[in-house]
Order: structure tokens, then sequence, then C-alpha cells
């Protein structure tokens, strides 16, 4: 076991994002696990049909809002600090999570729109990121609820990230106003994604008929 940690923290050290990745999926799996089990035993109790595709898509949502949560809120390296702690008594290491966090409202995206800012490499692979991370959670949301369309859905798109990047300082993270404008912008295309999807669907149906 401890040979197979050191393998997967040394492959993904150059790549925070792949590094995160690998630490959030025993905890999706984890999750994913207890909520079919959970929704197995209400549908029984209740005595209702399964509508599968329903179902699939709120299994899908919960793992990957299970992972999201880990990407964004949980602090880097948390799995590995853990096992630093039970495994060789370093619980210092966990001191990150307790911490406050930073600050910043100086937009990188605002200043480069202005001409005051050349955005390097890295900085633009986060930013792409940070689009990504919530294009999923846009999608998914028409599919979760009814009442979810519209000017809703784009209030909860906004609502959402604005919440994450409140909670991050408090766990050690930094609240950054370029995260939130790129999760925003990714949540509401992916909410656009989604909303076009199901219009062509019930265009087609309505042809069928």
């Amino acid at each position: 076991m401890r040979k197979i940690y050191f393998y997967f923290r040394d492959m993904t050290a150059g790549s925070v994002v792949l590094k995160s990745f690998f630490e959030a999926v025993p905890v999706v799996v984890l999750v994913g696990i207890v909520y079919v089990l959970f929704r197995a035993r209400r549908l029984k109790k209740r005595g209702e049909g399964v509508a599968w595709g329903a179902e699939l898509m709120r299994l899908l949502f919960v793992c990957y809002l299970t992972g999201l949560i880990c990407l964004v809120l949980l602090p880097s390296n948390l799995l590995g600090d853990l096992y630093d702690g039970i495994f060789l008594g370093r619980w210092g290491q966990l001191g990150p999570f307790f911490r406050k966090g930073d600050v910043s409202l100086n937009s990188v995206l605002l200043r480069w729109l202005r001409g005051e800012y050349a955005l390097g490499g890295w900085i633009t692979e986060m930013l792409v990121y940070n689009v990504a991370m919530f294009i999923p959670f846009g999608f998914f949301l028409p599919f979760l609820s009814e009442k979810l369309h519209g000017k809703r859905a784009f209030l909860v798109a906004a609502l959402f990230p604005l919440a994450v990047e409140l909670l991050q300082p408090i766990f050690g993270r930094s609240f950054d106003i370029d995260d939130l404008i790129c999760n925003f912008i990714g949540a509401s295309l992916g909410l656009l994604l989604a909303l076009g999807i199901r219009k062509l669907t019930a265009r087609r149906g309505q042809g069928a008929q």
C-alpha cells in the first residue's frame, strides 16, 4: 500500500489537476455506492418504478458534485496528508486545512481585456480548467428537475460558484474573483448546451407525432 501511495504521489507531482483527480476518485466511488444503496432502498420502500434515465443522471450528478467539492474545497494532497498522519504520525501536515485562506479581488481577466496584462501559459491553463470544471454542473441542472429552467437555472449557475468561493477561505483555500467568473461561464455554457439539447429533442418528439 505504501509503494502504491508513493507511486501515485510521484507520478502526479507535476500536475495539480491530475493529482487532485486521483485523490477525488476513491471519495467519488464511495459516495456513489452509498447513494445507489440509499436510492434503491427509498424507491423500494415507496414501491415506485425506476426511471433509469433520470436515475442515471442523478447518480452522475452526485458523483460529479462529490468530485467537484473534493477539487475546489478540500486541500490539495489531503489523502496523502492523511496517509502521513495515520502511518507516519505526521498530523501537522493537515494544518492548511484549518488555516484561513486568502482573498483576491484583483481580476487578471479584466486586466487582460483592458490590455494591461499578458496571460502566461500556466494562468491560461488554470482559467480554462476553471471553466471546464463547471460545464457539467450547468449541463446537469435541467435534467435534475423540471423547475430548473430559464432564469431560475441561471440563478443556480451563478449562486453555486459564489457559495463555493465564499467557503474556500474557510477551508484554507482562496477566494479568487477570476475563479468565480470562469466558474459561472462554465456553468452557463453547460446550461445552454443542455437547454439546446432538450429543445431539439422536444422538437423531434413533436415532429414524430
